[in-house]
């Protein structure tokens, strides 16, 4: 589904409703309403990828055990000590900074 949505270039309401139409592209008899459900399952599948991605899936107490901006991705570019910054970065000079 997330590769035909990048594919085509259509949201998930527009992907529902042409499963709709094909399942029935007369409209004698129109499906039951699942939107709402669909939506609902594409948010998880979404929020267990990033999971995955993050490896965060196999924790002792499974998604309960995430923080809030455990998930977030670190910026490249923002200076941060230890990692992109050299150690002795707060004895430079106030220009050099």
């Amino acid at each position: 589904l997330h590769m035909l949505n990048l594919m085509t270039k259509t949201s998930s309401s527009e992907f529902y409703e042409t499963l709709e139409q094909l399942t029935d592209n007369i409209g004698l008899g129109v499906p039951p309403n699942h939107l709402q459900e669909f939506m609902h399952a594409t948010s998880q599948w979404q929020t267990v990828c990033l999971y995955k991605l993050h490896g965060r899936g196999q924790y002792p107490n499974g998604c309960d055990s995430v923080q809030m901006g455990d998930l977030a991705v670190i910026c490249p570019a923002c200076p941060y000590p230890n990692i992109n910054l050299p150690l002795d970065y707060e004895l430079a000079h106030p220009s050099k900074r």
